[in-house]
Parts: structure tokens; sequence; C-alpha cells
């Protein structure tokens, strides 16, 4: 990642920049202070962008949930400034609140079962354009 850190939890990614790739495994989560971020998955070499995120918005919360790896890859679309939240501040708020905890990672649970579904069918339909 082409970054400038200002601070232990602040960083500023430049343009291009990525914060975290496809299949890493997490140990943060970030929140966009000023900048836009771009999640995007790779099938069959083929780039799909899932979103666009910009200034407010937060990102890479999914895989410190379930502790599974990242589901997507986050690059600056523009130079961006991040807040960073580490695994730990990250967990003891979750343990303090055990029912949010638990609701937490059962939607996270039922959004990789959509996602997987999702690229299933992608796969499908690109495989079957070919058979055309």
């Amino acid at each position: 990642m082409r970054k400038r850190k200002l601070s232990e939890f602040e960083v500023v990614v430049e343009r291009g920049g990525i914060i975290y790739r496809e299949g890493e495994p997490a140990d943060r989560m970030y929140y966009i202070r000023e900048g836009k971020i771009k999640l995007s998955i790779s099938r069959n070499g083929h780039e799909k962008v899932l979103s666009v995120l910009t200034d407010g918005a937060f990102f890479g919360e999914t895989a410190l949930i379930d502790g599974k790896p990242r589901i997507a890859t986050a690059t600056a679309i523009e130079p961006t400034e991040l807040l960073i939240v580490d695994e730990g501040s990250f967990e003891s708020n979750l343990a303090s609140n055990p029912v949010l905890s638990h609701i937490l990672k059962t939607v996270i649970a039922r959004m990789r079962n959509i996602a997987e579904l999702y690229y299933e069918k992608e796969t499908e339909r690109h495989e079957s354009s070919y058979k055309l």
C-alpha cells in the first residue's frame, strides 16, 4: 500500500494504493475520513466492482467479525485519509455487547452465503457465454 502514516490509527493512501487484497487475513477495519475507496472482486481474470465508498463510510469489518479472509480488494481511487480500527479495539467493543456480537456474526454469515451464491451464478453465466 502506498501510504503515509499520520499516527498509529491514521493513514493516507495514495491513488491506486491497495489497502488489502481479497483472500488476505484481517486484523483491522477502516473508516474513510476523506477520499474514495473501491471494493472489488476478481473472478476468471475479470474485476467486478462491488461498491465505491466515500467520506464517512467504513469497510473491512466483515473479515474482522467472522475471522475469515477478506472477501474483496480495497483500492484507493483518489488520495484517501483513513482511520484504522484494530482488531483488539474492535473485539473489546464487541465483547461488551454479546447480543450485538451475535447479531453481527449472523448477518455476516448470511452475507457471505449470498456472496457465494452470486459468485457461483456469475461463474455459470460467464462459462455459458463461451459455449454459445
